[in-house]
């Protein structure tokens, strides 16, 4: 369902994910998050 909702994105990066997908746990600590303009 997620590469479904991605293709609807105007210019996807190849390793985009929904952020509601990606789960926080600690060796995600200090990860750095590009967020669209469209999106903010």
């Amino acid at each position: 369902m997620e590469r479904e909702i991605l293709e609807c994105v105007p210019s996807p990066h190849p390793h985009a994910r929904l952020s509601c997908q990606i789960v926080l746990e600690p060796g995600l600590d200090g990860i750095s998050v590009t967020v669209p303009p469209a999106q903010r």
